[in-house]
């Protein structure tokens, strides 16, 4: 079954399905992760690796522990991340000169190029999300959207609480 024979479904079965928040922002979640998945794809990146990138070249030289710290991630993750990377050339890991137990991140040339693909791919996108939208409409939407995040992540957080 694909995901338009499962719409029809859920519409007999419920007929709101469609105009429900949750249906709405999941299926919008889930085009923008279509579209991200293969876009970075067709640059050789993968999920995650953006920021990464972005991290790097606005601050350079980290630590693994600072770069888990900041995305939020376990530091296993970014070790993959980081090894994937390194082979592809787009990070070098380097011996701390000042502690030569700490090794430090730095992103390379071939990675600046890729932090510039993803800059204007970043821009192509926004482009196209807002096409039919007034100057007046993306800012409500973005403002709206700084709101729901702030909510979702104080539900993270109350959740956190009573566990």
């Amino acid at each position: 079954m694909d995901r338009k024979h499962w719409v029809e479904i859920m519409k007999e079965v419920h007929p709101n399905f469609e105009h429900e928040f949750h249906h709405i922002f999941f299926n919008c979640i889930h085009q923008h992760r279509r579209l991200i998945r293969d876009a970075l794809s067709s640059i050789g990146l993968y999920k995650g690796q953006p920021f990464l990138i972005q991290i790097l070249f606005h601050m350079d030289g980290r630590t693994q522990k600072e770069l888990s710290a900041i995305m939020g991630i376990q530091p296993s993750t970014v070790t993959q991340m980081v090894h994937r990377m390194e082979k592809s050339a787009l990070l070098e890991k380097q011996a701390d000169p000042n502690d030569q137990r700490a090794t430090r991140i730095y992103i390379t040339e071939k990675g600046k190029e890729v932090y510039h693909q993803l800059e204007e791919l970043f821009t192509r996108m926004e482009e196209n999300y807002f096409k039919n939208f007034s100057e007046g409409e993306k800012l409500i939407y973005k403002e709206l959207t700084k709101k729901l995040t702030l909510n979702i992540e104080s539900n993270i957080d109350a959740l956190k609480d009573k566990s």
